[in-house]
């Protein structure tokens, strides 16, 4: 069939469309190219930085790069795989619905969060969270420095999680927290006999309240009181209280039984950056046998 001079018009106009298109697919997956005009050096004079984060701090990680992108409205962003979009999700922290960064690169300037620029990835990866940053050769340090504080912070007394009403569930390998709502049960809400609030006074108040004397003393300051009885006599209630009461000046950690049963060591090492910490481990029976 003869093609007429429309037809090979048409013809060439679509070739030029599908090499135009493939460009653009070749750029936007080029993230060397990208990083490269965003850090003004080779793509070959790229450094990078690579860490994976497990365990219960993931949450408040991408919590703090959520707070960093608002303080920051005219930041670029896009998917952690140049080809794809940034994702986000909706995460439920105390009753508050919160949307969080999931998977996407951060084109940061120089004096948003770092003296110079930089690039930050994070996604999802076989069980871990994956956070790389990028920098020129000779700001390394300046990226590792980024690094090193959103990690610290997440993990630290000021993070999103300090001072906040948790549960602490065992999430098969390790152990996962969750924010919950704030507790609102005052002492006037459960009838327990005088002697009782006596015991958790000097037992819990007192102790969050001299912990710096016992410390300066060379004493340790962890204590233990158990509550036992029938279900239905008030003690989750009570410990609920004693939460509501504490709520700022610690942090209260409801244990399930299958953390305590599995992970607990590894529950007081996650606890180090968010204390003075109220550890309330339900089902102690269920554990001790």
């Amino acid at each position: 069939m003869r093609r007429t001079d429309d037809d090979l018009v048409q013809l060439s106009y679509r070739i030029a469309e599908r090499q135009l298109a493939d460009q653009v697919r070749a750029a936007l997956g080029d993230w060397q190219g990208l990083a490269s005009a965003h850090l003004n050096v080779a793509p070959e004079d790229i450094a990078s930085l690579q860490e994976e984060l497990r365990g219960p701090y993931e949450m408040p990680l991408l919590l703090l790069l959520g707070q960093q992108l608002a303080e920051h409205p005219s930041v670029e962003f896009g998917g952690a795989n140049p080809k794809a979009a940034a994702e986000w999700q909706r995460v439920d922290i105390g009753g508050v619905t919160e949307r969080i960064p999931s998977s996407m690169t951060v084109y940061w300037d120089a004096g948003m969060v770092a003296s110079a620029p930089l690039l930050f990835a994070t996604w999802r990866n076989t069980g871990a969270r994956v956070l790389v940053v990028r920098s020129a050769p000779a700001d390394t340090e300046v990226a590792q420095g980024y690094l090193d504080s959103l990690i610290a912070d997440a993990r630290g007394p000021d993070g999103p999680y300090r001072g906040r009403l948790l549960r602490a569930s065992w999430t098969g390998p390790s152990v996962g927290f969750e924010v919950l709502p704030d507790p609102t049960e005052r002492r006037d809400h459960l009838m327990l006999p005088s002697e009782i609030w006596t015991s958790l006074d000097m037992n819990v108040h007192r102790m969050f309240a001299r912990m710096d004397v016992f410390r300066s003393a060379g004493l340790g300051s962890n204590r233990g009181l158990l509550l036992a009885g029938p279900p239905g006599t008030g003690r989750t209630a009570a410990c609920r209280i004693l939460a509501a009461e504490l709520l700022g000046t610690a942090t209260p950690i409801f244990v399930e039984s299958k953390v305590g049963e599995y992970v607990l060591h590894q529950l007081y090492e996650e606890l180090s950056g968010l204390g003075p910490a109220l550890v309330l481990l339900e089902d102690l029976d269920l554990l001790a046998g």
